[in-house]
């Protein structure tokens, strides 16, 4: 029973808060500042802070990235992106 209700549950976080209309425009920026910060230290590792390298190898290499972008809170991924990549573009309200 606890199941079903689990599921229950997520799909309707889902419909009315993760996929609704209004957060798609601050999702679809969320990506794009992730992605273009894991574009910018695979291109340059040697950008990556020091103690996030995991190692020899293009494995480790990809999990240090990973790691430290995952560790970022919001503010500082979007201040970060915007000092290496370029402009955030967050809707004012949502």
């Amino acid at each position: 029973d606890l199941a079903a209700e689990e599921r229950q549950l997520k799909n309707f976080l889902y419909e009315r808060l993760y996929n609704s209309a209004p957060l798609t425009p601050v999702r679809r920026e969320a990506q794009r500042v992730i992605s273009g910060l894991a574009r910018y230290y695979l291109d340059d590792s040697s950008s990556l802070p020091a103690g996030w390298q995991r190692g020899e190898g293009e494995v480790a290499r990809q999990r240090g990235i990973a790691d430290y972008i995952a560790g970022m809170t919001d503010r500082f991924a979007i201040a970060k992106h915007e000092e290496l990549v370029g402009p955030v573009h967050l809707p004012d309200r949502f």
